[in-house]
């Protein structure tokens, strides 16, 4: 991140407008960008301190978590209505600050509780995944990857049906619950979707877009 920075403080202004994005770059100020002035937070790097600024609770999370011990799903039901209730009616867009993106981060660091969960009740109890369980688990997760593939189009297989109940809000659709959901799936008993993210050429795809 540093490196980058520097780097761009080196190019010329017609350099930084044209691959950064930066509108006035005369203003380039690199002490504020290496301190996560959140204004100065060009391109895509805007995302980094709010990155940063969650990994700050994430430890708070985890020991809370621990703490509660067999109630640990207790807290998971408030939080997971908040967190709906958010994506329902708030909306996300880039250079945002943090608050409007703690929804996305909470869902992910609560489906990664409820995997680890999973996963270690599955192993100490010596469950076998046979066809019901792995019938009725496809059927979540197939439904649950329709709802996201929706919401991530507007709408695009239920207008036919109903007018698109979710509230029309700039920003990015919220697809974070949905998508954890099937991520949760797939870790538990991974299908053919599974296979396919794992291609090569998809994961050096997502490392350039990351």
């Amino acid at each position: 991140f540093a490196l980058t920075y520097v780097a761009l403080w080196c190019i010329d202004d017609e350099a930084k407008k044209r691959y950064f994005l930066i509108k006035q770059p005369e203003n380039f100020d690199l002490y504020k960008l290496l301190t996560f002035e959140f204004m100065y937070g060009y391109f895509v790097f805007w995302t980094l301190p709010l990155e940063i600024s969650y990994y700050f609770f994430i430890p708070v999370f985890v020991v809370g978590t621990l703490t509660l011990r067999k109630f640990w799903w207790v807290p998971f039901i408030p939080a997971y209505y908040w967190v709906l209730n958010e994506g329902w009616n708030d909306y996300r867009t880039r250079h945002s600050v943090l608050r409007r993106h703690i929804p996305t981060f909470l869902a992910g660091s609560m489906a990664a509780v409820i995997f680890v969960k999973l996963d270690t009740w599955v192993k100490a109890s010596g469950f076998q995944c046979h066809l019901l369980p792995t019938l009725l688990l496809r059927v979540l997760e197939f439904s649950v990857l329709a709802l996201f593939r929706s919401i991530a189009f507007r709408g695009l297989f239920f207008i036919w049906v109903h007018d698109n109940t979710v509230p029309k809000t700039p920003g990015f659709p919220f697809v974070s619950v949905s998508l954890t959901t099937v991520f949760v799936c797939e870790m538990m008993l991974p299908s053919a979707l599974s296979s396919i993210l794992k291609w090569r050429f998809l994961r050096y795809w997502g490392n350039i877009s990351f």
